[in-house]
């Protein structure tokens, strides 16, 4: 076997993190742990502290407009026969996006009358359909979440 570099455990190292949101995701495995471990000790970092950091500075979001925020995690899923977009936000300060709850259920609204869902070619989502009608707040430190709609229906 290979052993990466110091910058590529790093690397990788920092990729297994953010997948696992420093092990509170659900799906983190053991391997997934065991080969932190491992790329922690060739990047001389801290694993803890590492997934600290990386957090810490997911949560820098003053510089995303509310827009942007909305549609940073979304995806289009087919329900019932419609079509929806779901937006999840995760944070390690929930409070900040509380505070501007208001503003983001206006951008999901902006953006659903902007552009429709409609099904393309196949029966598939258009490429470029952006409405969003609901949005989850995550907070990932405590492991719970805040539902978002723009929707009166939902």
């Amino acid at each position: 076997g290979l052993t990466p570099t110091k910058q590529i455990a790093g690397l990788m190292l920092s990729g297994i993190l953010s997948d696992s949101l420093g092990f509170r995701s659900p799906t983190t495995t053991d391997i997934d742990k065991i080969y932190a471990t491992e790329l922690g000790e060739l990047a001389e970092l801290d694993v803890h502290d590492h997934a600290e950091n990386m957090l810490e500075a997911k949560a820098q979001l003053d510089d995303y407009s509310v827009e942007e925020l909305v549609m940073m995690d979304t995806k289009i899923f087919r329900l019932g026969g419609k079509m929806m977009r779901v937006s999840v936000i995760e944070t390690t300060k929930p409070l900040d996006l509380l505070a501007k709850k208001a503003a983001l259920v206006e951008a999901q609204s902006d953006i659903a009358k902007k552009v429709k869902l409609l099904p393309g070619p196949s029966g598939c989502v258009q490429p470029d359909a952006r409405a969003c009608r609901r949005m989850f707040l995550s907070s990932i430190r405590k492991g719970s979440g805040t539902f978002s709609s723009s929707s009166s229906t939902s």
